[in-house]
């Protein structure tokens, strides 16, 4: 009758008994002890086991072939029985999924009490809850979970009689911040069973390894199960770098989690085109899995209520869109003087359009806004950014745009953008600013259609000490820099000068004042 291994630590890892109940070491050097016969249950095995690490005899119950230590060490199946194995299956998840995992025996009859203590990564999966199973639902459980440990204990007045399966249920939460391939093995530092008399149960132990996977789909940005608006505004928000409110609250950069649903047509980017996707989704309308770029075109334009302003006042840049197709969704960079306004609003033309908008610093916005239905009103106007002006003066261009992007209402790509503010309906000269300067000044003019210009700079005897522009420009808002010096580079002294406009060698021409100071 060969004994299974599981002894305690030692030189005699497996041992047989012949059928003269003489009991010998598997590979045979541990040497041959007899037994006598004690009463007619037990056959007790005589002392003088070197190798067993402290165990002094065995006794054997010759009614189910346990063999148990004479001193209470421990219980040894023999081979006549299934090795008793304590696992945890292999499992995945994404990150933010509660997932639950058992800790099982394949053969639970006789255990009375357990004790388990799991080691993995407790940064990567979080306990949430241990639970009782129908094979313990007469235990009592208690469990305690630290930063780095996990502590499972249950006990029973009576054992369990047959059976096999889970013994305790632990529900795992994924880190939402958790990269994908993240891994960690689950192995056990204690996984002990004992029977009634509290003598314990020897068994083999299964490790388990977890592995971070990517979610089944994309557009569940919130990990709330479902794909929504919110979803969609989230998307928003990571397009303009703002906060974002899922864990942890107000980060920045999206985690891969939420960079991978919010990606929603995988083209590993994340765009107004995708919160499109995910309001597509939303709806139960097919989303494509790439964008493809739409055959169309679309002419933006800036106008602007004023450019001529007041400190404290405030002024608005409407943006205006001529499509050949719905547009439903835009992002762009919009850009302004920080030292002359203030945004204070951005407002969607049309009810029920998304739209997040995050300043980035020194003069910068980003804006998203999507709408299934249409981002233009009747009149092709698409937003209002309202601009409060921190000073007075005359303005070409208050605010311009740059880098925008816009799709159709199937999340494509509009490749046919053409950007362009509003022309100026006459020729213009504005006062400098700052002035008085120093060390230096902008001059800001119009033009109405392309002409040649020439814009030079007088000291009050009439002498020309500096030439700022002389040829063609287009027609628009144009500004010019002078730092105070002449065109040999040198520095001027303060005082009083005047600069003029020539368009076309004297069509039309004017003089303003300024004064250089020290």
């Amino acid at each position: 009758m060969p004994v299974n291994t599981g002894l305690p630590s030692g030189s005699v890892y497996d041992l047989a008994i012949n059928a003269s109940g003489h009991i010998f070491a598997g590979f045979g050097v541990a040497g041959v002890f007899r037994s006598r016969t004690n009463g007619n249950s037990w056959m007790e095995i005589n002392n003088g086991l070197t190798n067993f690490g402290g165990v002094a005899s065995l006794i054997v119950d010759k009614a189910n072939g346990h063999i148990y230590s004479g001193t209470g060490a421990g219980v040894f199946r023999t081979a006549e029985s299934t090795e008793l194995v304590i696992s945890v299956p292999d499992f995945s998840a994404p990150p933010h999924a509660e997932i639950t995992r058992s800790i099982s025996v394949n053969d639970a009859s006789e255990i009375t009490g357990t004790e388990f203590e799991p080691l993995f990564d407790t940064k990567l999966l979080w306990v949430q809850k241990v639970e009782k199973t129908q094979l313990t639902e007469r235990f009592t459980l208690v469990w305690t979970k630290t930063d780095s440990s996990l502590k499972i204990n249950m006990v029973s007045a009576t054992p369990i009689a047959s059976g096999s399966g889970a013994l305790v249920n632990v529900t795992f939460k994924v880190n939402p911040t958790a990269n994908f391939d993240d891994s960690t093995i689950i192995k056990f530092a204690k996984a002990n069973l004992f029977d009634d008399n509290g003598r314990p149960i020897l068994s083999l132990k299964d490790d388990a390894v977890f592995r971070v996977i990517k979610p089944a789909q994309r557009g569940d940005v919130n990990a709330n199960g479902k794909i929504d608006v919110p979803d969609a505004i989230l998307c928003l928000r990571i397009v303009t770098g703002l906060p974002l409110p899922t864990y942890p609250p107000g980060h920045v950069t999206p985690t891969p989690y939420e960079f991978y649903t919010a990606d929603c047509n995988g083209n590993g980017a994340v765009g107004a085109d995708d919160a499109l996707c995910i309001l597509r989704k939303s709806i139960g309308s097919a989303a494509a899995s790439k964008s493809l770029a739409a055959n169309g075109s679309c002419k933006v334009t800036l106008a602007f209520s004023k450019t001529t302003v007041q400190a404290g006042e405030t002024i608005e840049a409407t943006m205006m869109a001529a499509c050949d197709m719905m547009l439903a969704g835009a992002e762009m960079n919009l850009s302004h003087d920080p030292n002359a306004f203030n945004v204070v609003e951005i407002v969607p033309a049309q009810p029920g359009t998304f739209l997040t908008w995050n300043p980035q610093g020194a003069g910068k916005i980003k804006a998203a806004l999507v709408n299934l239905s249409g981002l233009l009103a009747p009149n092709g106007k698409m937003m209002t950014v309202k601009l409060k002006a921190i000073r007075s003066g005359e303005f070409a261009a208050p605010l311009t745009l740059d880098a925008i992007k816009l799709f159709d209402k199937d999340a494509n790509p509009i490749t046919g953008v053409e950007e362009t503010a509003e022309l100026p309906t006459s020729i213009g000269l504005a006062q400098n600013y700052p002035n008085p300067f120093n060390p230096e000044t902008s001059i800001i003019y119009q033009l109405p259609k392309n002409a040649h210009v020439s814009l030079q700079v007088y000291n009050l005897t009439g002498q020309v000490v500096a030439t700022l522009v002389n040829g063609k420009k287009p027609a628009g808002h144009h500004s010019a820099l002078w730092n105070g010096r002449d065109e040999a580079g040198r520095q001027l002294p303060s005082g009083v000068y005047f600069y003029r406009l020539l368009v076309n060698k004297g069509e039309w021409t004017q003089v303003k004042k300024m004064t250089l100071l020290k």
